[in-house]
């Protein structure tokens, strides 16, 4: 459960299924839209997003660090102004 840091009304929930279809069914489900309308007192109109997992915390690290050797490699390069780049 997660609260946004500038509106304590704010508050986020996360749950994992191993299946998106299931994930979909629970989203959509009478049960859970009767419990968020309950849960916000019809003050706010709850939104249920489902999500699918691209890169986990370690995953985006190392796409960080691959990014920052490919720019630093295409930053490591000389120019005079006369005949063509040559990397350093």
């Amino acid at each position: 459960m997660f609260r946004a840091a500038d509106d304590p009304n704010s508050i986020t929930v996360i749950f994992e299924w191993d299946d998106t279809d299931r994930a979909r069914e629970f989203a959509e489900s009478l049960e859970l839209h009767e419990a968020m309308r309950w849960s916000t007192s019809n003050v706010a109109t709850p939104r249920v997003i489902v999500l699918e997992h691209v890169m986990d915390s370690e995953e985006w690290r190392l796409a960080k660090a691959r990014l920052r050797c490919r720019r630093e490699e295409t930053r490591v390069v000389a120019h005079t102004g006369f005949g063509p780049v040559l990397p350093l």
